[in-house]
C-alpha cells in the first residue's frame, strides 16, 4: 500500500473514532444532568481518593452536573482540535486525567459491577470499564494526529 492511501486510510480511521468518541461522551456527559444517573455515579465517586471531596463541597445532582461540564468542555476540545490543532494537547490532557479518574474507580469501588460476568457459560466482560480504556488510548493518539 502507497503511503498517501495509508494516510487517507488512516485519517478516515482517525475521524471515525473521533466521531464515535464525540458522540459516546457527549451522550455521557448529558446523562449526568438526569437523577438516575446521578445516583448511579455515587458508589464511584464517593470511594475515589480523586473524587469523594466533592459530596463535602456539592450536592449529588450538583457533583454529577460539574462532572458532565467538564466532559462536555473535552468534547467541544475534541471537535475544535480539528480545526485548532494547539487545542489537542488539551483534549489529550482533558481526556487523560478523565479516563485515568474513571479507571481509578475499578480499584476504589466495591465490586463497581465487577470486571467479568458469566452469561450462558461464557465470560461478558463489563463494557463500562472497556470503553475508559479504549478512550484513553484514543486520547493519547490524538495529540499525535497530523496537522493539515
Amino acid at each position: 500500500m502507497n503511503g498517501t492511501l495509508q494516510s487517507k486510510i488512516y485519517k478516515v480511521g482517525y475521524y471515525i473514532s473521533l466521531l464515535g468518541t464525540v458522540a459516546i461522551l457527549l451522550w455521557i456527559a448529558l446523562l449526568k444532568f438526569t437523577p438516575p444517573e446521578a445516583n448511579g455515579i455515587k458508589v464511584l465517586v464517593e470511594n475515589s481518593p480523586f473524587t469523594s471531596w466533592m459530596y463535602d463541597v456539592w450536592s449529588v445532582s450538583t457533583t454529577a452536573k460539574i462532572i458532565g461540564v467538564s466532559e462536555m468542555i473535552i468534547v467541544t476540545l475534541i471537535i475544535l482540535s480539528i480545526w485548532f490543532s494547539k487545542l489537542r494537547i488539551y483534549a489529550t490532557l482533558g481526556m487523560t486525567a478523565m479516563f485515568l479518574v474513571t479507571i481509578s474507580f475499578w480499584f476504589t469501588t466495591p465490586d463497581p459491577g465487577g470486571w467479568l460476568q458469566i452469561v450462558d457459560g461464557l465470560p461478558v466482560p463489563n463494557a463500562n470499564r472497556l470503553k475508559d480504556i479504549m478512550f484513553l488510548g484514543f486520547g493519547l493518539m490524538l495529540i499525535n494526529f497530523p496537522k493539515k
